[in-house]
């Protein structure tokens, strides 16, 4: 009877059961646990592999952009393109030209971070006549352009769009014997106006560019690294790239080998997880979770009731204060602020609180600020493109004709700098536009003779007191005239019409042209950004005023175009009727 009355205790029976319980789910915890942390640990070790190899990769592709972006400049620099010019057409003042186009190339080439990689440039013209620049020893008697385009590489990255299109080949200009290697690059170049390839450009650069990063990255002592460059590979190894062959299939097979490929590269790195690693993070897991487990079923029992009552109180005030912050309460609540763990989760909700609203704060000012500094840039995109193209007139007019004219164009040019010079100014009227506008025409029409004429007409008088924003309608002007008219070769003439719409809420202001026109396709580029290197001014020019416009007036104000091919192209301004001074009614021929 005694064993009968213990047996059904309901004390003991519970406790036992807890104890069956917390033992089965210690066991079946345990042995969840331990599998899923053998995955999770392997993908831990593989991201963080994968994090170190893009940390690596980068730099190196860092490294190498700035290489590349010296071929970039041989292949369009004006400079470069005039001495292969006169190179191919053996002209008189060649020498001059290739000095000058030396001396161009050298400062590129000092200022250039990654010159310590290359190993040599070189420019050479169609007819194996050449210029170049390398660290190392220059033999002058080399037919240096004629043994680089001999190579059996020259020809496939001659015409590949890629740069980086094969591994590392021995150098063809310096003496075998020093068993110098590089990675071959070349590129043809166009003549200035870029329909003819007037010669090509070389470029060497160093495998130590992959080893000097290689030697400072940390390998753990089990893995391998290999590095891929097209269809080569090659195995770092005792501080040297040896080439290889691909690496063991079963790395592969068991996802035990990561790789990182830089964007818009043909090479990257691969590494093989450290199994070492892996095993001295599994050792450190078992033994914790032993003694979790011992922990567990010793004190399961007990600290249920317990942990029950001293958390569950706290974890509904918290959840309440959690609530409230998703609600907009970010005030802090000081009854979460315990003298515990929780207490300093409920510190940690209320400092979130506080932070958050601090955050939104900040957000709304830092946008304001945004398009404070990006109204500014678009406004600075306007400066270099036309005095580039106003000083270039002085200097032909100044060649063609002598000193005539220059007076007029120099006082014109000095009232554009005035303007531009005002800085703190974004906007002005509609009659300081026009005689902006009449200076700038001023100098093009110089520049182009008596086939250049331009009209505006203003329908009323307070027209003349509208706020437009600054160079608007000397951005169009200029497209006008260089992609427009100066393409047709014939006399050209710019209409301008300033009025108001037809509800007298706006200002509506077109710019008509007699040009070449445009087709929907090339209209449609033009907004969207997607225009040829060829059509880059009209890009810039276009979009300028589009964003300058509808950063301060809104999305319902900007520009659109209308052209038929062959005969016209009409650009229609709209903003809003905001004045300024006063002025008079005119129509103006010039």
């Amino acid at each position: 009877m005694a064993n009968n009355k213990k047996f059904k205790s309901i004390k003991k029976r519970l406790i036992l059961i807890s104890s069956f319980i917390i033992l089965g789910e210690a066991i079946l915890t345990t042995t969840y646990c331990y599998f899923s942390y053998q995955s999770i640990l392997f993908d831990s070790l593989k991201q963080s592999s994968e994090y170190r190899l893009s940390l690596l990769a980068e730099t190196i592709q860092y490294d190498i952009s700035n290489a590349l972006s010296l071929m970039d400049f041989c292949t369009s620099n004006s400079t470069i393109s005039s001495y292969l010019s006169a190179s191919n057409n053996q002209q008189e003042n060649t020498s001059f030209l290739a000095n000058h186009a030396w001396q161009r190339l050298q400062e590129e080439y000092l200022s250039n971070s990654s010159s310590i990689y290359l190993n040599r440039v070189i420019i050479s013209d169609l007819n194996d006549n050449y210029i170049q620049i390398s660290p190392s020893i220059i033999y002058q008697n080399l037919p240096c352009a004629q043994l680089i385009r001999q190579q059996p590489f020259f020809d496939e990255l001659y015409h590949s769009p890629a740069y980086i299109q094969t591994g590392f080949v021995e150098d063809p200009i310096m003496p075998y014997s020093q068993n110098t290697f590089v990675i071959p690059i070349v590129k043809p170049i166009y003549s200035v106006y870029g329909k003819e390839i007037s010669g090509w450009c070389y470029l060497a650069i160093l495998p130590n560019i992959f080893i000097n990063r290689l030697k400072s990255y940390s390998l753990p002592s089990d893995s391998e690294i290999y590095l891929t460059i097209a269809d080569k590979i090659y195995k770092w190894n005792n501080g040297l790239l040896t080439e290889s062959v691909e690496p063991d299939p079963v790395l592969r097979r068991h996802q035990t080998l990561v790789s990182y490929m830089p964007e818009n590269s043909n090479w990257y790195v691969s590494e093989s997880v450290s199994q070492i690693s892996l095993n001295q993070q599994t050792m450190i897991y078992m033994s914790t979770l032993i003694i979790i487990i011992g922990i567990v079923i010793s004190l399961g029992i007990a600290a249920t009731f317990y942990l029950h009552y001293i958390i569950n109180i706290p974890l509904h005030k918290i959840q309440k204060k959690v609530q409230s912050i998703s609600a907009g309460d970010f005030n802090p609540d000081p009854n979460i602020e315990w003298n515990n763990e929780l207490g300093q989760i409920g510190q940690g909700i209320n400092s979130m609180g506080i932070d958050i609203s601090q955050l939104i704060q900040s957000h709304i000012e830092d946008q304001e600020k945004k398009y404070e500094l990006e109204y500014e840039i678009l406004q600075n995109q306007v400066n270099p493109h036309f005095l580039y193209n106003t000083l270039n007139s002085i200097i032909w007019m100044s060649t063609a004709q002598g000193a005539n004219g220059i007076t007029e164009m120099a006082t014109s040019l000095a009232f554009i700098l005035k303007s531009i010079s005002k800085k703190t100014t974004k906007t002005h009227s509609v009659r300081e536009e026009l005689e902006l506008l009449d200076h700038y025409f001023l100098t093009q029409k110089y520049r182009y003779g008596g086939g250049l004429h331009m009209n505006y007409t203003v329908e009323q008088e307070t027209l003349y007191d509208c706020i437009v924003p600054k160079f608007t309608l000397q951005i169009v002007v200029e497209n006008a005239i260089f992609h427009g008219i100066a393409p047709k070769g014939t006399h050209g003439t710019i209409d301008i019409l300033i009025k108001y719409t037809n509800d007298n809420r706006d200002v509506f202001i077109s710019v008509t042209d007699n040009g070449i026109g445009m087709t929907e396709t090339q209209i449609n580029e033009i907004f969207e950004g997607s225009t040829s290197s060829s059509e880059l001014f009209r890009k810039i020019g276009i979009n300028n005023i589009q964003k300058r416009i509808q950063y301060a007036y809104g999305f319902n104000y900007g520009i659109s175009i209308q052209s038929s091919l062959g005969n016209y192209t009409k650009v229609i301004i709209t903003v809003p009727d905001i004045k300024g001074e006063s002025s008079l009614v005119q129509t103006s021929d010039r």
